[in-house]
């Protein structure tokens, strides 16, 4: 609490000559507060069938697609909420929509078509000479910038806001299935996956995952006896511990799946027809996806289009503890995203 009062006081110290400047790095330390510690003005949620919508106290001045990653509770995830309700009281107007796939925990490509039809309708309500972007989190970020490579969106968003981003998903998978332990993000995976098996194979490999996401030693020999050849595919990846047969193991998956990555992955796509400022916030050792994902992803996009923002208290998208240097890096990528507001 202390340091974040510290870093409070910084800013309206260095106040002064900058009043719009000023106005950011101010409101900066409170968004970085309130996601934090919460409190701030109550917003209501206005509740609709496919979305939830955040309005701000005054007139807009901005909106946001804020989008959850794969999560059973969507759009009612408490860390999105109050991110949503920060975003708001900072003059955003956030729509956070019911992703159905992202709340069944199933990653497909009709992912970004779905992604894309979100934001085009959010930006024509924003209308005009407002800054409109998408905040995306975890696997949602994929879509999201996949999405924003469409000329017609992308000529209409100004930035996309990604926290613990994704590039290249053959690396994310070797990541979780051949590092040093056993790692859950293989198992969320196969959650993620097990509809492009046959029936038995991914009800037995869901099972598989839901034992091992409740106890890492728990164990699977009875379900994965009654594997076939596909399911039996996706377990061989998953029990991998070497880096070097990842890419062999993948390439005998079965051929929906590896067509879902191709098409989902960020790796090989020209990223530099992206127009929105990128914006990426990653902790420095998540445990889901590795910390070089966002760096190859600022690395994808045109000079001077990407700030990248590592933070060592961050758990994947779940905030620790702040120690001063992650606060202050904290507050520069806030900083940056409320400067996406236009006025008028």
């Amino acid at each position: 609490m202390k340091r974040l009062a510290a870093l409070l006081a910084l800013v309206l110290a260095l106040g002064g000559c900058w009043p719009r400047q000023f106005e950011d790095g101010v409101d900066a330390a409170r968004l970085v507060w309130e996601l934090l510690r919460g409190g701030g003005t109550p917003i209501a949620r206005e509740r609709e069938a496919t979305r939830d919508r955040y309005r701000p106290p005054g007139t807009p001045r901005g909106a946001i697609l804020l989008m959850p990653g794969l999560h059973t509770s969507g759009r009612d995830e408490p860390h999105l909420t109050k991110m949503a309700t920060a975003l708001a009281r900072r003059g955003f107007l956030v729509v956070v929509p019911d992703l159905v796939n992202f709340r069944t925990l199933r990653a497909l490509p009709e992912d970004v078509a779905t992604v894309r039809a979100e934001a085009l309708r959010l930006a024509s309500e924003a209308g005009p000479g407002r800054g409109v972007g998408m905040a995306a989190i975890s696997y949602a970020a994929g879509p999201a910038l996949l999405a924003a490579l469409d000329p017609e969106l992308g000529a209409r968003l100004d930035f996309v806001f990604a926290l613990g981003a994704y590039y290249d998903l053959e690396a994310v998978i070797g990541h979780f299935t051949a590092g040093p332990n056993e790692l859950r993000g293989k198992w969320y995976f196969a959650l993620a996956n097990s509809h492009r098996l046959p029936p038995a194979d991914g009800e037995r490999l869901v099972a598989a995952a839901r034992r091992r996401l409740a106890d890492a030693g728990a164990p699977i020999h009875d379900l994965a006896a009654g594997l076939g050849t596909e399911g039996r595919s996706v377990l061989a990846l998953l029990d991998n511990r070497d880096p070097r047969q990842t890419a062999e193991r993948i390439a005998a998956l079965p051929d929906a799946l590896k067509s879902d990555l191709a098409a989902l992955t960020l790796a090989g796509k020209d990223l530099s027809r992206l127009r929105p400022r990128l914006i990426l916030v990653h902790g420095r050792d998540d445990p889901i996806v590795p910390t070089e994902e966002s760096v190859k992803l600022a690395a994808a996009v045109p000079l001077g289009q990407a700030r990248l923002e590592l933070i060592q208290s961050l758990v994947h998208v779940e905030p620790g503890p702040g120690a001063p240097l992650d606060l202050w890096r904290l507050w520069r990528a806030a900083r940056l995203l409320l400067a996406q507001r236009q006025d008028g």
